[in-house]
């Protein structure tokens, strides 16, 4: 779970690259490989840019911290889509 932001950084970074070449990466290449930048995890749409929304959780799981067994857990399978005042 804590990957995920590096994840998606270094995914944002390489497409921004191969679109503009490692010479050529700028703020702007970055920009604008992040807002067509999607990343579908279970066949959900988990995170996701745009010219507006500068977060990219789209939908959150709820989990479990056990410390019995030293683990985190899902707690169901309903995924919760992040609610965004207009």
């Amino acid at each position: 779970m804590a990957l995920s932001q590096i994840y998606q950084m270094f995914n944002i970074i390489a497409d921004a690259a191969k679109i503009v070449g490692t010479q050529n990466l700028d703020s702007q290449a970055l920009y604008e490989a992040a807002t067509s930048f999607a990343l579908t995890i279970d066949g959900i749409q988990r995170h996701s840019f745009n010219e507006t929304k500068r977060d990219s959780v789209d939908f959150y799981a709820m989990y479990e911290a056990r410390a019995e067994s030293e683990d985190i857990f899902r707690l169901n399978e309903e995924w919760f889509p992040t609610v965004r005042k207009p």
